[in-house]
């Protein structure tokens, strides 16, 4: 069960504690909190499993010593949004760079990102109810890794995306938008 980002998480946590210690949860992580974050949780977050966080070739997600301290605290790191990375319009299974990787390595795009990401040491995650799309996306596990070249190449496609709009870093389509002048009007 994961517990997302919110302002007061405290009395949540504590209720999905209850339920795990009755065997009625699996594992317990969090979504999109800092490792700082974490800390504030009910018995300073000693019970956090794993941390989804949003991961892309185009947003790298969390800072290195984010890492570094969900390392130490032993709670496993992983990528969420990495086949879609909403509110992008241009799917990272569909960029002509992962495409090229996936042709030379015979596997799809996603089972490509999916490689990329578990290579560069996350856990993955993805959401399907389609058999096919989970069998695909299972065939990242098959074959061999990608190669230095290949992952570095997919790394450093962040460095050629459209920075996301300022603030939280989310488009928030129901705020209404300033109209741009029409061209007469300039």
């Amino acid at each position: 069960m994961v517990l997302p980002r919110s302002p007061q998480p405290d009395r949540v946590w504590r209720h999905l504690e209850r339920l795990k210690a009755k065997g009625l949860l699996k594992a317990l992580g969090v979504k999109d909190f800092k490792a700082e974050e974490v800390e504030f949780l009910p018995h300073g977050g000693a019970a956090v499993e794993y941390a989804l966080c949003a991961f892309t070739p185009y947003r790298h997600g969390p800072s290195r010593s984010t890492w570094r301290r969900f390392g130490e605290r032993s709670i496993a790191l992983a990528a969420t949004g990495l086949l879609s990375d909403w509110p992008r319009p241009l799917r990272p299974r569909e960029d002509p760079h992962v495409l090229a990787v996936a042709r030379r390595v015979g596997k799809t795009g996603a089972q490509v990102l999916l490689r990329w990401a578990l290579q560069l040491g996350l856990a993955v995650t993805f959401h399907t109810e389609r058999p096919r799309h989970v069998a695909e996306n299972l065939g990242a596990l098959d074959g061999a890794d990608l190669s230095t070249t290949e992952l570095q190449l997919l790394s450093a496609l962040a460095t050629l995306a459209e920075p996301l709009p300022p603030g939280d870093g989310f488009a928030h389509p129901y705020e209404k938008m300033p109209i741009a002048p029409r061209l007469g009007e300039l």
